[in-house]
């Protein structure tokens, strides 16, 4: 496995790493853990009003592009602090892309929340990961529902 940590894994999350790393085009990829992966701490607003902190499930590079991932169980999927975190990595990932392409690792980053439903079918009709990353990548045109990213206009 080309990972720096031993994941102990959801269900969901061994298949994802399994076939992560089973892909010759993924250059790397870590589960991120709170306890040792404070690089990736994203602070967020719950519903409650309170701020609070969020780590990712993985990053996983591929080719110059860094995806930033969240496996949810489709359950889960709209629950409003999913939406809260979904919105505060997006700001996170893009002040990443702001910076200098030598201080991103010259890639391009994207937060991406990939539902169980849409791994397993994309999977099971051959898909790679860099395509089921990139059609589960989230802007906030899509979780806002606007026209944004069809009319070229970044959304704040």
């Amino acid at each position: 496995i080309r990972t720096l940590f031993k994941p102990n894994p959801w269900p969901f999350e061994k298949a994802f790493i399994e076939f992560i790393d089973s892909d010759s085009k993924v250059k790397a990829f870590i589960k991120i853990n709170e306890h040792y992966h404070d690089f990736a701490n994203i602070i967020y607003i719950r519903n409650d009003g309170l701020l609070a902190n969020y780590y990712p499930d993985f990053m996983v590079k591929i080719g110059n592009k860094i995806y930033i991932v969240e496996t949810k169980a489709e359950k889960d999927l709209n629950d409003q602090n999913v939406k809260s975190k979904r919105l505060a990595t997006i700001d996170w990932v893009n002040k990443i892309n702001e910076l200098n392409p030598e201080d991103r690792m010259n890639c391009n980053w994207s937060y991406v929340l990939l539902g169980e439903n849409t791994f397993y079918s994309m999977n099971k009709k051959g898909a790679t990961t860099q395509e089921i990353l990139e059609y589960a990548k989230l802007t906030k045109s899509k979780i806002k529902g606007t026209l944004g990213d069809y009319v070229e206009i970044k959304e704040y």
